[in-house]
């Protein structure tokens, strides 16, 4: 019974991460509150930091049984490439802006270079990547209904999030992105 709750408990969580991150609600703050709109992302990474860790902490403390035997030496090397992935990722961007932190700054914020260096050079988002693999480890070290379903609710919120994030760096960068897409995959090398 707890599986399908803390399926629909992910699915709330990333609706709310989804609903916060549209330029509907983005525009419509900038509207009514101009005055913090210059703290959205920094608001937006903390709402999702307080909802996602008691979620994470019901996950990972679910013993349901089994489906299969534990695979711990895989699990963490998987966890352990997919962390490392995404720090290697991140060394791409701005991490003020990225988490919000560059509120603060005195200058107004400017369109970040797109990014096709690096682990750019071979996926479109490794960040995604680096989550669809510690997902992977996570499930093959607790592998039952609850890792599944968060395994699942997670990669199928990663899809539609590239899609909407596509749609909206076609938007920033145009033609240059489309050529870039064009020429990497989005998530796995040579394939996808």
């Amino acid at each position: 019974m707890l599986d399908w709750q803390l399926g629909i408990a992910w699915l709330g969580f990333y609706a709310t991460h989804s609903l916060l991150a549209t330029d509907t609600l983005k525009n419509q703050v900038t509207k009514h509150f101009p005055t913090i709109f210059k703290y959205y992302r920094l608001i937006y990474n903390l709402i999702a930091g307080i909802t996602f860790l008691p979620l994470m902490i019901w996950q990972f403390f679910l013993q349901p049984p089994l489906w299969f035997p534990a695979m711990f030496g895989i699990s963490w090397f998987l966890q352990g490439l997919g962390a490392l992935i995404l720090i290697l990722a991140l060394r791409n961007y701005d991490l003020s802006a990225f988490a919000g932190t560059d509120a603060w700054r005195t200058h107004p914020p400017k369109l970040e270079p797109l990014q096709m260096s690096g682990l750019n050079a071979w996926v479109r988002h490794p960040l995604y990547l680096g989550v669809v693999i510690i997902l992977i480890g996570f499930f093959l070290g607790k592998p039952h209904a609850a890792s599944f379903t968060f395994g699942t609710v997670t990669f199928i919120y990663l899809v539609i999030g590239i899609y909407l994030e596509e749609k909206k760096l076609l938007k920033l960068y145009g033609t240059a992105y489309r050529q870039y897409q064009q020429k990497v995959k989005c998530l796995i090398p040579g394939i996808w």
